[in-house]
């Protein structure tokens, strides 16, 4: 399996950062290597950017293409951070869930399937009015005094 980080900025550093979604737990772990040096390709004089997408070559070496490797360490450096998040799991819509090799999946009748992943709850959802849109013209032109088109 080939591994694939991108190039991030943090502190004003430039670092590889490498996302991996555990097997056997909903959890994704984030690790952070920072970047020791910069091997630029004769041909391609381009300077590493955050978001360029770069691939694991071996010994900490880490390679954007033909235009320049990154090189984190000596293959056996640790990351300087590791963070551990859950994955929270999509709405269910009345069907079972699972966690297996890394993802959420919900059963359907063809079988298991990826179901993506849930979001944190950001605001209380609003609620619908029961009301139709004739009454609520209605409770307007009242309010108001103007008559609404619809």
């Amino acid at each position: 399996m080939t591994m694939t980080g991108k190039l991030k900025s943090r502190d004003g550093k430039l670092y590889v950062l490498y996302t991996y979604n555990e097997f056997a737990e909903p959890f994704r772990q984030r690790f952070w290597w920072r970047v020791r040096e910069v091997h630029r390709s004769p041909y391609h004089v381009v300077d590493p950017t955050p978001e360029d997408e770069v691939i694991y070559q071996r010994e900490g070496r880490w390679k954007a293409g033909n235009r320049y490797t990154v090189v984190t360490g000596q293959g056996n450096q640790e990351a300087e951070l590791v963070e551990r998040e859950r994955v929270l799991p999509p709405p269910s819509r009345g069907k079972e869930l699972r966690w297996n090799d890394g993802r959420w999946e919900r059963l359907l009748r063809t079988g298991w399937v990826p179901a993506g992943e849930g979001e944190e709850p950001t605001a209380a959802p609003r609620r619908r009015s029961s009301k139709t849109a004739h009454q609520l013209n209605d409770e307007i032109e009242q309010a108001t005094g103007i008559k609404v088109q619809g």
